[in-house]
């Protein structure tokens, strides 16, 4: 009973999360909540994306960023090359993506959106069996807010992929592209 209870509680909080994308307390407590469950490394990734975008700093690196600003980017890169695969694994099937592991690439960089700055992190790339790239997967403070995909897998699977994550920008591409 307390597991459906916490997997019903953690999907009511999940569709808050897609309702409410710039609300960071609600992502903040969705990380104490799968903490609680067990999901440590997860939680801590969330953690740890909010932290570094309340920074407000630019994506730095080399000898200009402050160290404990690289030791943040260093820990949220382990994190996502160790747990990235799992954790976008659910959009990844959305669109028929084999279940294999492919390589991160794991370039660095920011964009503005109204007033709110972004740090991301590029994750995961979906390839399907004759090798065409489907999905690329961006991390924005602890969930996957940005897609890059073909217009034809956005139309037949945008609604599935809306209900898994707090999707807040799509880059379209025509066909399969790589």
């Amino acid at each position: 009973m307390t597991t459906l209870l916490n997997a019903t509680v953690q999907s009511a909080l999940l569709d808050d999360i897609i309702a409410h994308p710039e609300d960071d307390g609600l992502r903040l407590i969705y990380a104490d909540l799968i903490e609680e469950q067990g999901d440590v490394d997860r939680a801590a990734f969330i953690r740890l994306q909010c932290e570094i975008a309340r920074t407000g700093l630019a994506p730095i690196s080399g000898f200009m960023a402050p160290e404990w600003y690289r030791d943040l980017n260093r820990r949220e890169q382990e994190q996502v090359e160790l747990h990235g695969d799992s954790w976008t694994l659910p959009l990844a099937r959305a669109v028929s993506c084999p279940e294999t592991p492919l390589q991160w690439d794991p370039i660095r960089g920011e964009e503005f959106h109204e007033t709110r700055r972004y740090h991301y992190v590029y994750s995961r790339q979906g390839l399907d069996e004759t090798g065409n790239l489907r999905i690329t997967c961006i991390f924005h403070r602890g969930f996957v807010e940005e897609l890059r995909l073909s217009a034809e897998d956005w139309v037949e699977y945008g609604n599935d992929l809306r209900k898994l994550t707090p999707l807040r920008k799509v880059n379209l591409t025509t066909g399969f592209y790589g």
